[in-house]
């Protein structure tokens, strides 16, 4: 969670721990282990201005390569890139080793489209 301007670390761990609570009630009681830190000044992964996760490397690179992480050509924010294309980077190399009836997603790839994997990622 980020820190407000002029916002202590103290202030954002309590307010963090006041969200929490409203999604976990009690859960502060059960804590049985705690470790935190800050870190200052960073913002994710982000594309360089003018660029989209288009740009970045396709997961299926050719000659059953496929790539899978978070700074390939699949959508999403932070870790949902790294979920994404391992999906997809999986589901296609399964279906290249014939092991897989259904066609691939097709999400991850540079064209824009939707697949059934890119569909369903965010139903969790």
């Amino acid at each position: 969670m980020p820190l407000r301007p002029g916002e202590s670390s103290a202030a954002a761990l309590e307010r963090l721990e006041r969200l929490l609570e409203l999604g976990y009630p009690g859960c502060q009681e059960r804590q049985t282990w705690r470790r935190q830190g800050l870190a200052n000044g960073r913002t994710g992964a982000l594309d360089l201005p003018g660029r989209t996760w288009r740009d970045r490397p396709a997961i299926d690179r050719g000659d059953g390569v496929f790539l899978a992480g978070d700074m390939v050509a699949a959508p999403g924010l932070l870790s949902e890139v790294s979920f994404t294309s391992a999906l997809q980077a999986s589901h296609r190399a399964l279906h290249q080793a014939g092991r897989l009836t259904a066609s691939p997603s097709p999400g991850g790839d540079r064209s824009g489209r939707r697949g059934p994997l890119e569909a369903s990622a965010g139903r969790c």
